[in-house]
């Protein structure tokens, strides 16, 4: 997180401004937050945000990165990075104007669906992606964003099965 926000160069100086105590580290869980396997949240990544309209509370979990070589396992190099900074710059993008032109999402209805379709909301999430992915595309197609950064946005999410997995 401290290589991705800048802080430090790479991860020996991280680990050495970690250990200084100049950086303030908290669970997720004390901001709301869910960072899943261990993941980290920072504060330029974006999140999704789940809100709890009957008490009125949020909670907010990072975009999945995939499967792989990422950072929620503790990598943290170039290839790392790159798709970190994509999901930033060029994913998020999308995915925020696609959301305000759709509006909210109901989590609940979908993962009632899901769990009728046999994906249990952790290892298996092909339907819960694929069924968040249907509420997404026409908002994602309606979106000022170049077509190559919608489509990107699409295919992103297509090929990775767990993007539901930290909504759930």
């Amino acid at each position: 997180g401290l290589v991705y926000e800048g802080l430090a160069n790479d991860i020996a100086e991280a680990e050495a401004l970690a250990a200084s105590g100049e950086i303030t580290f908290d669970p997720c869980h004390m901001h709301d937050a869910v960072g899943p396997m261990a993941g980290v949240v920072t504060y330029s990544m974006p999140v999704w945000i789940l809100e709890n309209k009957a008490f009125g509370n949020r909670a907010y979990c990072t975009i999945n990165e995939g499967l792989g070589k990422v950072l929620r396992f503790g990598a943290c190099d170039d290839e790392v990075l790159t798709r970190l900074r994509w999901m930033e710059k060029e994913l998020y993008p999308v995915l925020k104007e696609a959301m305000e032109i759709r509006g909210q999402i109901d989590i609940k209805v979908i993962i009632a669906k899901l769990l009728q379709m046999g994906d249990e909301a952790h290892n298996r999430n092909e339907a819960g992606t694929s069924l968040l992915l249907r509420e997404l595309v026409p908002a994602i197609m309606s979106c000022s964003k170049t077509q190559e950064q919608k489509v990107a946005a699409f295919n992103f999410v297509n090929a990775n099965n767990h993007t539901f997995l930290n909504i759930s």
